[in-house]
């Protein structure tokens, strides 16, 4: 990739892709809500939702993952890799299933799929683990530590130039009141584990707004990067 090749894809949006659960499903209220508050202005386009029911973050994900990695980075795409953005946005369903396996699970896959990332100009923003009322008293204190490990791996990124291309955000903080707890009963649906239209939208809105800005930090990057 030339110095040319990035000034031009750095004036297109990007392109995004969210992996996620069944928070993503057409039943459910997010991919409605994701696409009834996207502006299309700013650094995004509006993103494309790749979701599975009952999801986990494990060695099948990462394998899938993978290979649609290098299907949109084989060589006749890879000047455009900079226009390109992946999200990770799953619940505690590894955690739900398997406990302390499960929460060790997930670092260990996340850490897999940064290394997939390593050399190539796509940005990734990692979300802590999605919260949910009726398995909080049970999953509660794993995913807060599931969360500080993967907030920890994208810190020890961001030590070197190419770690702007990793964001880290806790979704637990976009349904919480700046003083207080959590007040996830107010944006989840009556089953305690999907969101509400409600919720959805502030799940929405909130996204949208770090994928810009993990957007504009490595669009920022490149106008003093010498020519690759």
């Amino acid at each position: 990739m030339n110095r040319s090749e990035i000034q031009d894809a750095s004036k297109n949006p990007f392109k995004v892709k969210i992996w996620t659960s069944s928070h993503g499903l057409g039943s459910h209220h997010f991919p409605q809500a994701l696409g009834a508050v996207f502006k299309n202005k700013g650094l995004i386009r509006l993103p494309e939702i790749n979701a599975v029911g009952g999801r986990y973050l494990d060695s099948n994900f990462v394998d899938t993952y993978r290979r649609d990695f290098e299907e949109s980075t084989t060589r006749e795409n890879r000047s455009k890799c900079l226009s390109q953005m992946s999200i990770i946005l799953l619940g505690d369903n590894n955690i739900r299933s398997h406990a302390v396996k499960g929460a060790f699970r997930v670092v260990k896959s996340i850490g897999q799929i940064i290394e997939i990332h390593q050399n190539f100009y796509h940005p990734l923003l990692i979300c802590g683990l999605m919260p949910s009322p009726r398995t909080e008293a049970v999953t509660g204190i794993l995913s807060e530590y599931t969360d500080d490990k993967l907030q920890e791996k994208v810190i020890g990124l961001h030590s070197n130039p190419e770690g702007r291309f990793y964001g880290y955000v806790c979704t637990t903080s976009f349904f919480t009141k700046i003083t207080g707890p959590p007040v996830l009963n107010k944006h989840f649906s009556r089953d305690g584990i999907h969101l509400n239209e409600f919720g959805a939208s502030v799940l929405a809105l909130n996204l949208l707004s770090e994928a810009n800005t993990l957007a504009r930090t490595v669009v920022d990057y490149f106008p003093n990067r010498r020519s690759a």
